[in-house]
């Protein structure tokens, strides 16, 4: 891989590798200062980049980074990638904190970058959750307005036994499970061979089943379960109607 292809973490990987236990405390410093300020969309230079890791660690001082090629290699590469993905728009950018800061309101006043920006992100989770949830209302509403639900027999029913409330549609009953085998099979049948002569329902006990005879050949359209499901479904269906 050419080094201009690098990635700061390959170029990193590769420059620990290649120097000494000393450089590598002093990389290794360099690293998490870069880290801290990108985190707090900061500005990075070779300056900031100095002081930053003096309070910190104590070193390296600027005139260190200057003199180290190794070091600035590496800061410049952080830079180069931070300023890219600030301009493609991939990053928090500390413009929109400062924008932000003087076009809203914050709960105090001198708060540091990485509140304001920690704010600001919450703020636009907030904002992408409220809009979520007014699509999901008119989503509801929609749906509502095709199968209503009558409130005042819900409230007349008074509070289950485990705290909900019985919401019943006053639409047509929404068609059972068991209903769509059926009429996949039926359907499916007539188109393909067009040759459904007879249907009958046969009975053993309490137990009944519909059976149609498919070119000589009898095959089950609604099974015993099928037809004790769409058997309530449809007391269900006749008592609303009432």
């Amino acid at each position: 891989m050419s080094m201009l292809n690098e990635t700061s973490n390959e170029l990193y990987e590769r420059l620990y590798q290649e120097s000494g236990p000393k450089a590598k405390v002093s990389l290794e410093r360099v690293k998490k200062t870069c880290d801290d300020i990108i985190l707090m969309r900061g500005a990075l230079n070779y300056s900031r980049v100095a002081e930053l890791a003096t309070k910190r660690f104590g070193g390296p001082k600027k005139q260190s980074i200057q003199n180290s090629k190794l070091l600035k290699s590496y800061i410049g590469k952080r830079i180069e990638e931070y300023t890219e993905s600030r301009v493609n728009g991939h990053q928090y950018s500390l413009t929109k904190v400062q924008r932000n800061n003087s076009g809203s309101s914050y709960p105090s006043d001198g708060l540091d970058i990485k509140t304001r920006v920690y704010i600001d992100r919450m703020r636009d989770i907030v904002k992408r959750l409220e809009e979520e949830n007014k699509f999901l209302s008119k989503l509801l509403e929609k749906e509502t307005r095709k199968n209503p639900i009558s409130l005042a027999e819900a409230i007349s029913s008074g509070v289950q036994s485990d705290g909900s409330v019985d919401l019943t549609l006053s639409g047509q009953p929404i068609l059972p499970p068991s209903l769509k085998p059926f009429l996949v099979k039926f359907f499916g049948l007539e188109a393909q061979t067009g040759s459904l002569t007879r249907f009958e329902v046969l009975s053993r006990g309490t137990k009944k089943k519909l059976v149609c005879t498919d070119g000589g050949v009898e095959m089950t359209l609604i099974t015993p379960i099928q037809w004790e499901e769409l058997s309530a479904w449809a007391s269900q269906k006749d008592e609303r109607a009432r």
